[in-house]
């Protein structure tokens, strides 16, 4: 064996070669990477806004489905009374500028922010009426039509939204 072999170790060229390469593939794994993180964060508030939105909706549902009178429209909105396990209850859903409000008792609760344009219906003898009562038909209705127009958030869920809820026989 001779110490001086020429063909032993790495030239100073193929070690920058190879460092180059190396950070090459390091930027693009970063990218991909910080890619992800951004897909991720906008699938997840899209995600939180849609369980806001079917939360606030089976609520409203529930709400209706336990209806005992009413409902009836006023200046504040649809107000009714509902019988749980608990007793009697007087529930009025409103509107404002901050979204769909659900006051029960008088204690007022924010139900739904960020949306717009919210409509109510009410069915009865076969179509869809604005009013639920009048004093010429005192007759409960049917169902209630909820519509309204989701708003977008930054990167969030937007678009209409409408629910549809069965009303429980008069006693």
């Amino acid at each position: 064996m001779t110490a001086n072999s020429s063909s032993s170790g790495f030239t100073l060229i193929e070690l920058l070669v190879a460092l180059v390469l190396f950070a090459l593939i390091s930027l693009a794994g970063l990218g991909l990477v910080e890619a992800m993180v951004r897909l991720e964060r906008g699938s997840s508030g899209r995600l939180e806004r849609l369980a806001d939105v079917q939360r606030a909706m089976f609520l409203v549902g529930a709400d209706f489905g336990q209806l005992v009178d009413g409902p009836d429209r006023s200046a504040q909105g649809i107000m009714f009374r509902r019988l749980t396990s608990d007793g009697v209850h007087n529930l009025l859903y409103r509107s404002d500028r901050a979204g769909l409000h659900r006051v029960i008792d008088g204690n007022d609760r924010l139900l739904l922010g960020e949306v717009g344009h919210i409509v109510w219906r009410f069915a009865k003898h076969g179509g869809w009426t604005a009013e639920p009562r009048s004093r010429s038909d005192a007759a409960r209705p049917s169902a209630v039509e909820l519509s309204f127009q989701v708003q977008s958030q930054a990167g969030g869920l937007a678009g209409p939204v409408r629910k549809i809820i069965q009303l429980p026989a008069e006693p």
